[in-house]
């Protein structure tokens, strides 16, 4: 029910500031890129019986996304600026103590995710050249993932379809010259995420819930669409 209501606040905030603020479209830019992401471990239930010692390193993945600007009550300032957007997320487990026959045990997890921003930005550009800094909340959905710990490969198991939505926030500053933008970014998720782990593919089966993390670099382009052109 709390992924429905985040969900449904921010598509009504896209359609509330794009309908109600006098918001004219600008522009629209797509970017790729990489991502470095990790996870949040302290609302992990079973985190003691797991293991002792839990070390965990950031994972890289791809990220890519369109993002159309909409300039509010004509300010050449201040935008709203929706994207669509693909990222991957994920971590590296090193469990130091898990126990006699897997000592040692080390896991890749990666998530696919795709999802909504609704940010708003400050946007000092001067044909095309400038800077941007934006702050934003997100929704997503998690369209596969894995685990990998270098003996058995294994799809997640989520342990309830409304596990694979995440929402958080995400804060990020761009530069950009004649339309070329260089895009970095930091993203939080707040959901609690749960899924069945599956120890070497066969014991230790059991949920645990961890939080998504992590920045992004994109490269993207920039395309005016009011006159002004780049």
């Amino acid at each position: 029910m709390k992924k429905v209501l985040i969900l449904s606040l921010v598509s009504f905030s896209i359609i509330f500031n794009i309908s109600t603020l006098n918001a004219q479209l600008t522009g629209f830019s797509s970017t790729v890129g990489g991502t470095a992401t990790g996870f949040n471990y302290n609302n992990q239930p079973n985190a003691n019986s797991l293991s002792s010692d839990v070390d965990e390193n950031n994972t890289l993945g791809g990220a890519g996304g369109i993002q159309l600007d909409f300039a509010i009550a004509e300010s050449e300032f201040m935008k709203f600026s929706p994207e669509f957007f693909f990222m991957q997320n994920g971590a590296e487990e090193y469990y130091d103590n898990f126990n006699q026959l897997y000592q040692g045990l080390s896991r890749d997890l990666s998530l696919s995710y795709i999802g909504v921003y609704a940010p708003f930005k400050l946007d000092l550009m001067s044909e095309g050249t400038g800077m941007t800094a934006y702050a934003s909340a997100f929704m997503d959905y998690a369209i596969s993932g894995t685990i990998n710990d270098g003996l058995y490969s294994s799809d997640i198991e989520f342990a309830s379809p409304a596990d694979r939505f995440d929402y958080g926030f995400t804060l990020g500053i761009g530069v950009a010259s004649q339309g070329l933008l260089l895009d970095f970014g930091y993203q939080q998720g707040l959901q609690n995420i749960e899924f069945y782990n599956s120890i070497s593919g066969s014991i230790g089966q059991g949920a645990y819930e961890v939080n998504n993390k992590g920045f992004y670099l994109k490269l993207g382009y920039v395309l005016d669409t009011d006159g002004g052109g780049y």
